[in-house]
């Protein structure tokens, strides 16, 4: 027997000697990130597959002592399929982008010639503003997958992946497409108001439109409460309870709010419904829904001041 065999014989208790331990998983590992370069599909895609497979049968004959190893090659395999599927989004992604991209140059060239509306416009814009977002955000996912070797994590005490903070990134993502979509729909909302005023459009599509400004404003606001708590976990150590409550005391207060709006306007489109009955210009049906919406809001808003009061009691025990 020679000595280098004589080195990594088993003992008595079955034990891997951890030179060989350690030469193992460092060959593994080696063998499974050339391999990880290669293409899928490609000839040496299904040897990377092989080569796996091989080193986890070769772990499993030497029982406990290679257990760590196999282990690696496990969490590297996990990671490149997590990585892959993120991946193979980000191109069909990307072409959904072009497309759309494609269609709002066109709706500008149109615009300019009259051939569209500035509504229409506005439409087109926000549906670039979000593919731009989504393909963003992507970007960021892959790279987290990559880095961890699991799911992205989206919860405000997640925590940082060494110097990354992959939370954030995507908030500051998610908070400059609001903001991009806000600006549109104060475009729409002064579009209406002009459409308004020489009678080219109901007074009820501009409430409805301020309506949605008010909810857009409301998102801008729900996103940048969570990068400050973001911040402030990440800075002054909060417990992710601590956190969640007050994400939900700032919730509750801002869904409050745009339930009182939103009552606001379904009253006025009541009002303007029975006057339109009166004169037999409207049905007695669209009455009634506008009936039924201000008393569904009501109940909300009655269930939303519940909500809030109780959490207001628990913040300050």
């Amino acid at each position: 027997m020679t000595d280098q065999t004589e080195r990594f014989e088993r003992d008595d208790a079955h034990r891997v000697h951890p030179a060989f331990r350690d030469r193992l998983e460092r060959e593994l590992m080696a063998a499974y990130r050339r391999d990880a370069v290669a293409l899928a599909g490609s000839r040496w895609h299904r040897l990377r597959w092989l080569r796996t497979a091989a080193a986890i049968a070769l772990g499993a004959t030497l029982a406990s002592g290679a257990d760590f190893a196999i282990a690696q090659v496990r969490d590297a395999r996990q990671r490149s399929e997590l990585s892959d599927a993120i991946a193979s989004r980000v191109p069909l992604a990307e072409l959904r982008l072009a497309m759309v991209r494609s269609r709002v140059e066109q709706a500008r060239a149109q615009s300019a010639l009259g051939a569209i509306s500035r509504l229409e416009l506005s439409a087109a814009e926000a549906e670039l503003v979000s593919m731009q977002a989504v393909v963003a955000r992507l970007r960021v996912e892959l790279a987290e997958t990559q880095a961890t070797a699991a799911a992205p994590r989206d919860e405000l005490w997640a925590p940082r992946v060494g110097q990354q903070d992959f939370v954030s990134q995507r908030l500051a993502l998610d908070l400059r497409e609001a903001e991009q979509l806000l600006a549109l729909h104060r475009d729409r909302v002064a579009i209406i108001e002009q459409q308004v005023r020489v009678g080219a459009q109901s007074s009820s599509a501009l409430a409805d439109a301020k309506l949605q400004l008010t909810t857009a404003a409301g998102v801008v606001d729900d996103i940048s409460m969570r990068l400050t708590l973001r911040r402030a976990f990440l800075e002054e150590r909060l417990a992710p309870e601590v956190i969640q409550h007050r994400l939900e005391r700032f919730r509750a207060r801002a869904m409050l709010l745009q339930s009182l709006e939103g009552l606001r306007v379904a009253k006025e489109r009541l009002e303007t419904a029975r006057q339109q009955a009166a004169k037999g210009a409207t049905a007695a049906l669209e009455v009634l829904r506008a009936e039924l919406q201000v008393q569904e809001l009501q109940v909300s808003i009655i269930a939303l001041e519940r909500q809030l009061g109780r959490l207001e009691a628990s913040a300050r025990r």
